[in-house]
């Protein structure tokens, strides 16, 4: 994030789908670690977070993690969605 803030690129923290079994697996301490960390990364590197951990339903998600057809198709609209509006601003060079 340091880098592309020094080049001027747009970033963003994005977090994949995961299967409602899949997030499960992570113990409650561990998954607030984590949500911490990432809120504070996109804070500290004003940041898009993306947190689509359950943006697709099970039944579109392969093996917990992996996208079957309909479920692709369902996270790039909703990547659209979200994202147009924030690539199409105009970011200061550094």
């Amino acid at each position: 994030l340091a880098t592309c803030r020094s080049l001027g690129w747009k970033a963003v923290i994005f977090v994949p789908p995961e299967s409602t079994e899949f997030r499960g697996w992570y113990a409650e301490a561990g998954r607030r670690e984590l949500d911490t960390l990432l809120a504070d990364l996109a804070s500290e590197f004003a940041v898009p977070l993306l947190d689509a951990r359950a943006w697709v339903p099970d039944a579109n998600i392969g093996d917990g993690h992996h996208l079957c057809g309909s479920g692709a198709d369902r996270l790039t609209a909703k990547l659209r969605d979200t994202m147009t509006p924030w690539l199409s601003q105009t970011f200061p060079r550094p």
